[in-house]
């Protein structure tokens, strides 16, 4: 068996360890050198498999200790949150970068402009953001807001909680909707996410739309890392 099948085999057994929960989150796992022993192979190849596995942010080195399980973010499909608040559950704490805003017209993005109800001449507040948890890369975003609904709006506003600043101006979700899909990462989400532009990388993407007195005012499409990030759906059962 060659040496990159070997290494690409215990990068598979560490996830599979980390997906079933054996490993669990803050874990330490095996030492390179009980890896060395397990799958009889030297020290570059179990090396190659750890750098790889935190590369894609699974685990953490820590010098004179070992390689550590990192946390995953989970959701409930059922309850709306914020980015914020979902990192604040799992004891993480939430950053953005802002890399992409502009004002806009439904012209610009039809499809968004059809989601939101407005027509090709009406303003969108268009914005991308990388979003981090813990300084680990968890996400892209891209939102758009009815620029009637927040004239007054500029991207410092972006430094502190959007949620929080949509509040304040009067627009508090009574109802929202939202659709979720494994995609294929392209490569601008690659870009993104910082992740290896020759290899396949499987996504989570998150669609919301937000409603404030039956109008939508927020669209947004959130891209996953799906090895960071999971959802939950709970409900009764119909009798």
């Amino acid at each position: 068996m060659t040496k990159e099948l070997k290494y690409k085999m215990i990068e598979n057994y560490i996830l599979k360890k980390i997906d079933s929960g054996e490993y669990k989150i803050g874990e330490q796992i095996p030492t390179e050198y009980e890896l060395c022993k397990m799958f009889q192979v030297g020290r570059m190849t179990v090396n190659k498999a750890i750098n790889n596995l935190e590369r894609r942010n699974l685990i953490k080195r820590i010098s004179g200790k070992g390689s550590f399980v990192i946390r995953r973010v989970s959701r409930s499909v059922t309850a709306l949150g914020s980015f914020t608040k979902d990192m604040e559950r799992v004891g993480m704490k939430a950053s953005s970068k802002l890399i992409e805003f502009r004002l806009a017209t439904g012209k610009d993005f039809p499809e968004e402009a059809y989601e939101l109800a407005l027509k090709p001449e009406d303003g969108i507040l268009f914005f991308r953001r990388i979003r981090y948890g813990d300084n680990i890369t968890i996400a892209v975003s891209e939102t758009f807001l009815v620029e009637k609904c927040f004239p007054n709006f500029n991207p410092s506003i972006l430094d502190g909680s959007l949620d929080e600043y949509m509040a304040s101006q009067g627009y508090t979700t009574e109802e929202f909707s939202i659709s979720i899909e494994a995609i294929m990462a392209q490569k601008e989400h690659k870009i993104y996410l910082g992740l290896p532009l020759n290899e396949e990388a499987p996504l989570l993407k998150s669609t919301t739309k937000r409603y404030f007195q039956g109008n939508p005012y927020e669209y947004t499409r959130t891209f996953y890392i799906s090895e960071h990030f999971e959802y939950t759906f709970s409900g009764g059962i119909d009798k």
